[in-house]
C-alpha cells in the first residue's frame, strides 16, 4: 500500500484562508493529488489566489451550498474516475500531522476495510490519551482525517444526502459496518488537528471536562433533526436507548448553555418535527 497513491478530498465553504492555506500545505505533500469541492464560498475569489498556488490541485465548484454529504459524494465519484482506490477526506480547517497518511495507509491491506482514521483533536481542548494498542476497531469516526476505501462507498450507495450536514459521517459508518466492513483507528501519534467549533467554555462534571460550544440555529436544527432521521433509518441495528441519551443531553446542553435560547428552543422543535416526517 505504500507505493499506492492516494488522493485528498477538501470540502470548502466560507474557510478562513489563513487556516485553509495550512490546511493544504499540511495534506499536499503526503498525497499525490488534491480535489476540491467549493460549496458556493462568498469568500471563493480569495481563496482561489491560494488553490491556484498548488499545481495537482483540482476544484469542483457548486454554485450554492449543496451540504456536506454531497460535496463528499463528488469527491469520491472524481476520485473514482481518477482510478484512486483511496481518499483522504478532510474539511477545510483539517490539518494533518506530518506523516498522517503514511501512517494510515500502513494498514490499508486489512480485509474489508471501510475507513482507515487517526485521532482527532481540537487544539484548544484537552489532549485524549494515547491507547496501548496503535490500532484498533472502532464504530465510527469523522470524515476529516478519513481514509475512506473508494470501492466501499460504491458498494454501500454513498453519503446520504438528504442529512445535509452533522451526523452523515455516523451514518454513513453504520452502513459500511451493516455491509461487514470495517472502520479502523491508528494510534500512532499522527493526529488531524480539527475546530469542533466556537468554545466558550468548560466545566468538570464526574472529573470529565466538558466543553461549551455555541452552535448557530441552523446546525442545531440539522443535527437533532438528523438524529431522529438516524434512529428511525437505523432502528434494526441501533442501540435506541443510547442514542436517545445522547440526543437528549445534546439538546439539553443546547437549551441551558446556549446564549439564544429561544431560538435554540424553535430550532430543537423544528429539528424534532422534520426528523419524524422525513421520508427514509
Amino acid at each position: 500500500m505504500m507505493s499506492e497513491k492516494i488522493a485528498a478530498g477538501i470540502v470548502l465553504y466560507n474557510p478562513e484562508p489563513e487556516r485553509l492555506e495550512k490546511c493544504l500545505r499540511a495534506v499536499y505533500k503526503q498525497v499525490d493529488r488534491v480535489f476540491v469541492v467549493d460549496n458556493g464560498s462568498r469568500n471563493f475569489p480569495q481563496i482561489k489566489d491560494i488553490l491556484e498556488e498548488f499545481r495537482n490541485l483540482e476544484v469542483i465548484p457548486n454554485e450554492k451550498n449543496i451540504g456536506i454529504a454531497a460535496a463528499l459524494n463528488q469527491l469520491m465519484k472524481r476520485a473514482a474516475e481518477k482510478e484512486y482506490r483511496w481518499l483522504l477526506t478532510l474539511d477545510d480547517d483539517s490539518v494533518c500531522d506530518d506523516g498522517m497518511a503514511a501512517a494510515l495507509c500502513k494498514y490499508a491491506d486489512g480485509k474489508k476495510i471501510g475507513i482507515i482514521c487517526p485521532v482527532a483533536v481540537d487544539d484548544k481542548m484537552q489532549m485524549p490519551p494515547r491507547t496501548e494498542r496503535p490500532v484498533k476497531e472502532i464504530d465510527s469516526c469523522i470524515t476529516a482525517g478519513a481514509l475512506t476505501n473508494v470501492s466501499a462507498w460504491m458498494a454501500v450507495g454513498g453519503f446520504d444526502e438528504r442529512m445535509f450536514i452533522d451526523f452523515v459521517d455516523v451514518e454513513y459508518c453504520t452502513r459500511l459496518r451493516k455491509n461487514h466492513y470495517r472502520i479502523l483507528q491508528v494510534d500512532e501519534g499522527k493526529y488531524i488537528h480539527q475546530q469542533y467549533g466556537n468554545i466558550r467554555g468548560a466545566f468538570s462534571l464526574f472529573g470529565k471536562k466538558l466543553y461549551l460550544f455555541d452552535y448557530p440555529p441552523k446546525r442545531i436544527y440539522f443535527s437533532v433533526r438528523n438524529q431522529i432521521y438516524y434512529m428511525r433509518k437505523h432502528n434494526d441495528s441501533v442501540k435506541i436507548r443510547k442514542q436517545l441519551f445522547f440526543l437528549t443531553g445534546y439538546i439539553g446542553k443546547r437549551l441551558i448553555f446556549e446564549k439564544n435560547r429561544k431560538k435554540s428552543l424553535t430550532a430543537v422543535c423544528r429539528g424534532i418535527k422534520d426528523g419524524i416526517k422525513m421520508r427514509i
